[in-house]
Parts: structure tokens; sequence; C-alpha cells
């Protein structure tokens, strides 16, 4: 159900997963489990499969990107041609996302890494992707966007209005401020934003409305009542 009064600012985010861990005994790889299935459905119903040529999956190093290894998952089931690009080699991710690339991998998706310019990160037939999956960044990014990073924001916005491509961010559209709705450098241009649990500020704020296309709650299996009380948390700061 999207609880359109409920709104996690990032302090919020963060504090619902640890606190799912320490209230409710809830693992974190239930919840990026949660996460990219409702990424992937939400994604398929914007855009009906039948219409998918191929999708690619652009994945970040952290809990952002281990949704993105869960959703590419859920798409290549459903009989999706699916491709991820993770900015970094599988070895080097951590924690739950790294647990997600593993399984990605035994599931033998195809995987390319590093950046879209060149090497590793050459992308064969990127004039054929009409799905693009955001899930560079989430509500946890506070400081400018640089390296690979710009440059995965950018082969995004470009594959949007080159190829006319559907673009489904992940939480929040990469590179933008989940509290304030600035842009940090750049920020990725969405059709639509699949946002985990609760509305993030950000939402609410005019100048970043051009950056969120429709917005969709993905519920991930968090107690509704812990949402609540974070959301209370989240408007005392607010007016504080």
């Amino acid at each position: 159900m999207d609880r359109v009064t409920d709104c996690l600012d990032r302090a919020a985010a963060r504090d619902l997963d640890l606190l799912c861990v320490s209230e409710y005994g809830i693992p974190t790889l239930v919840l990026m489990e949660n996460a990219g299935r409702g990424l992937a459905l939400h994604a398929v119903e914007h855009m009906p499969v039948s219409s998918v040529n191929q999708a690619i999956v652009v994945c970040g190093p952290g809990n952002n990107g281990g949704d993105g290894f869960v959703a590419a998952r859920f798409l290549m089931n459903w009989g999706i041609d699916v491709c991820i690009a993770s900015m970094r080699p599988v070895e080097e991710l951590g924690g739950d996302a790294a647990i997600a690339a593993n399984i990605a991998r035994a599931m033998s998706i195809p995987m390319i890494f590093g950046n879209p310019d060149g090497g590793e990160g050459v992308l064969r037939g990127r004039d054929t992707h009409t799905l693009v999956i955001d899930s560079l960044f989430g509500t946890g990014l506070n400081r400018p966007v640089e390296g690979d990073a710009l440059r995965w924001i950018g082969w995004i916005n470009s594959a949007r209005s080159r190829q006319r491509a559907v673009v489904v961010s992940a939480d929040i559209p990469s590179g933008l401020d989940c509290d304030t709705g600035v842009p940090l450098g750049d920020a990725v241009r969405a059709d639509l934003t699949v946002t985990f649990a609760a509305r993030k500020p950000a939402f609410s704020i005019a100048s970043a409305i051009e950056y969120f296309g429709d917005v969709r709650v993905a519920e991930i299996g968090a107690p509704v009542e812990l949402i609540e009380r974070l959301a209370g948390e989240a408007r005392s700061r607010t007016r504080s």
C-alpha cells in the first residue's frame, strides 16, 4: 500500500534497516530481497514485458546496487533479456550486496564492470536497451557524484533521451539528495521511481519533480508501526 502520509528522510531510512534487525530480527538480506522484487514488479507494470527488447540494470557498490542485482534475477526469471552493469567487480562488493551479486552470477546473468566509456565497461548492443534500471545510489548519498558514477548517470540519461529507453530508479534517482532534492553534481532523470517503504522528502520539493517521473512505493516487509514511528521522527526534525 502506498502510504502517502509517511515520509522517511535520510536518517530515518538508515534507522529503518537498523531497527528492523535489532527490534524485530528481520535480516537486512530479507529487506533487500523484497526491495529488489518490488523494483522489478513495478518496472514491468510500468513497461510491459512485451515491449522490453533488452533490459540493463546499473548497480552501484552498496545496498542500492544489491537491490538492482535482485531485480535483475526476477527480470531474468520472467523471460526478459537482462544484463547487469556493475561499478565494481563482484569480488570487491561486501555485505548483502555481495550475496545478491553472487546469486546473480550463479544464475549466469551477463555482467560488465567498470564504466560505460571503455575497457571492461564497453557495452555491447548499447542501442538496444529499452529498459534501464538505475540502482547506483540510494538515500545515503550526501556528497557530489564523480568518476565512474558520474559517467553512468550521464549514460543513463543519454539512453533515455537518445534511445527513448524507459528509466526506472531504485528508491531515489541516483545523484539526488534524499532530503533536499538537490542534484549532487548530476542526477538521473527517471520515468518511474520505485521508492522503498515510504516516500522521501525530496519528492515534495517542486524543483526536484522533473527527476522522479511517476513515484511508486514498494513494501519491503518493514513493520508499519516502525515506519510510522520513524516518519514521525522525520517530521519532528523538519519542524525543528
